[in-house]
């Protein structure tokens, strides 16, 4: 076994070069090449260098090759990540026999993230991981976060989805299926499929998940304040009603939600029987106003409410405390406010002033 030295990222590795010949055609056709016109990757000054390769992925597949097994000895324990580089350099070098050992010894892992068996399938064509991976991954159980989101793509993704899930409750997708058979071929194949416009990636599986987990009697999903506004975005789109209510009825019982996110969803989706509690919420709250309230809620929704907390106005139990009260508009008030001003407001940051004293 001569070997030959390779600089993968500026570090040399020496391999047997029959290591990679045994698997490879590439590296098969370097080795017919003869002696005399062949010498790089003969002397660490002329190695063979190995673009577009890192070194981490380089020494997973060493691992995996030296000495050369055939894979008649223990296969290495390797993670789902290890294997992954593996596979790609089996796949660029054409190693037919590599990348399906690593394949099968991947789909074998336990505790694999299936979002992460999803991004190597596609990027990798592995058309037998994707329907259970997907199947993982519409579980209630399973909750998202904005990398999962990312990681499984944007608008532009094929999602496969029996038609009868959701024209069960939207009359859109009833009336798409009554057009009949030879009319309707839009959403059969993969080359003409239904395009949801103005639909997220997001908003769609979130409502995946909730009409698979009741399709299969499941468990309703766990899902956040944010989540079920996908659902909800969704159902209102699609005319989803009982969807809509289930949706509503769980996020009002949600607890630790903002409340002007809250107010937000009630406006836009039309449900006025959020308004007044939670609206009532944010005006008890010791919470100061910030520019996030301003900008969800509009600077015109800010001042009236600031205004009912400004007529707010303590009222004497005559001997038992105080209460409050709600008056008819602000009451004029002595307490002078120049030093709270002075030293908060962003005018004056930076600067040194001086409070006159009285003499007496």
């Amino acid at each position: 076994y001569q070997d030959y030295c390779g600089q993968v990222e500026g570090y040399l590795f020496k391999f047997p070069i029959n290591t990679l010949a045994i698997e490879s055609e590439i590296f098969r056709t370097m080795m017919e090449v003869p002696a005399p016109s062949q010498t790089e990757g003969l002397t660490d000054e002329n190695p063979i260098h190995l673009e577009g390769v890192l070194k981490d992925d380089f020494r997973q597949l060493l691992r995996v090759l030296a000495p050369p097994r055939r894979f008649k000895e223990p296969v290495p324990i390797l993670t789902f990540s290890e294997w992954t580089s593996v596979l790609k350099l089996a796949d660029m070098w054409c190693m037919d026999v590599v990348k399906e050992h690593a394949i099968s010894n991947m789909n074998n892992l336990a505790d694999i993230d299936p979002i992460d068996k999803i991004v190597v399938a596609r990027k990798y064509e592995i058309k037998a991981w994707l329907k259970p991976a997907f199947n993982d991954v519409l579980q209630p159980s399973k909750t998202f976060t904005e990398d999962d989101v990312e990681r499984l793509g944007v608008e532009g993704v094929l999602f496969r989805f029996p038609i009868n899930l959701l024209a069960k409750e939207s009359l859109v997708f009833r009336d798409m299926m009554e057009v009949p058979a030879p009319l309707q071929t839009e959403g059969l194949t993969d080359e003409n499929p239904i395009h949801l416009d103005g639909v997220s990636n997001a908003d769609f599986l979130e409502s995946l998940r909730l009409l698979y987990s009741q399709r299969f009697k499941d468990p309703t999903p766990k899902l956040t304040f944010d989540e079920w506004t996908s659902v909800l975005k969704l159902s209102d789109m699609w005319c989803m009603d009982v969807v809509k209510e289930h949706a509503i009825s769980t996020m009002n019982s949600l607890s630790g939600v903002d409340p002007v996110d809250k107010v937000v969803v009630a406006r836009k989706y039309g449900i006025t029987s959020w308004l007044t509690p939670t609206i009532n919420v944010i005006i008890q709250r010791s919470q100061p106003w910030n520019e996030r309230d301003v900008e969800r809620l509009g600077l015109s929704t800010v001042l009236k409410l600031a205004e009912f907390r400004d007529r707010l106005q303590p009222r004497s139990q005559y001997g038992y405390g105080f209460d409050w009260e709600l008056v008819a508009q602000r009451r004029e008030t002595s307490v002078d406010f120049s030093g709270v001003i002075m030293a908060e407001l962003p005018d004056f940051q930076g600067m040194l002033y001086f409070k006159r004293i009285p003499l007496y």
